[in-house]
């Protein structure tokens, strides 16, 4: 999300497939993640000129996030390859 933010703050997003892409998200978890900043009454938009997602108005984020550690059967620690996957994520908007 700090990358996100750092991305669309000075315009340098480049186009939705592009910004995915560098994010390591599908596009279509982008544009969850664009709708939910919206939700919260973050105004972004997308410039065709300029192939950015911009800030329409000013945009405060302060973002946290917590890391759960579960127990694993043995049959999961044999079968993990490795990486994380994140389902939860909160910021606030001040």
């Amino acid at each position: 999300m700090e990358l996100f933010h750092k991305l669309v703050k000075f315009e340098h997003t480049g186009t939705p497939e592009a910004l995915a892409l560098r994010l390591g998200i599908s596009r279509s978890y982008l544009y969850e993640i664009i709708d939910e900043l919206r939700a919260r009454g973050i105004a972004i938009e997308y410039s065709r000129i300029k192939h950015s997602f911009y800030y329409k108005g000013p945009a405060v984020m302060h973002i946290c996030f917590s890391i759960c550690v579960q127990p694993m059967t043995e049959d999961e620690k044999r079968s993990v390859a490795g990486g994380f996957k994140v389902s939860k994520w909160n910021f606030t908007i001040g």
